[in-house]
């Protein structure tokens, strides 16, 4: 199984100090989404080999505009897709952002049989 974090990896997003060659794909949030060009091929990969999923950070609504950008028909594929509603709090924040709240993702979730919402299970989270 693979799992991925599409920040900074697959798909950078930058509010500020966007380069004058680089050009968004999109605005999601006020931020510039850029679509990296070896994106597809990796994805392609992976989901040839290995049961892949996503979880992240962001909330919902952001993670599925960001997936729709990166994988299009591919995000039908994903085993999961998990947003920040699967991650734990800290109680702290951001050295960037002094409101954005910290979060962990504890691995041991996804294999949680106990917990319905964490464990993955015999069927795809979507």
């Amino acid at each position: 199984m693979v799992v991925g974090d599409i920040s900074k990896s697959l798909i950078p997003s930058n509010k500020f100090d966007l380069p004058s060659y680089c050009i968004a794909n999109k605005f999601i949030s006020g931020k510039a989404i850029l679509k990296r060009s070896s994106c597809v091929d990796f994805l392609k990969f992976c989901f040839q080999r290995f049961n892949a999923g996503v979880w992240s950070s962001r909330t919902k609504r952001n993670l599925d505009g960001v997936l729709n950008i990166a994988m299009g028909d591919m995000k039908s594929q994903l085993l999961f897709c998990w947003d920040q509603s699967h991650c734990s709090t800290t109680g702290f924040y951001t050295v960037e952002n002094n409101v954005k709240p910290l979060m962990l993702k504890k691995l041991v979730k996804l294999w949680d049989k106990d917990d319905p919402k964490s464990s993955l299970g015999e069927d795809r989270v979507q």
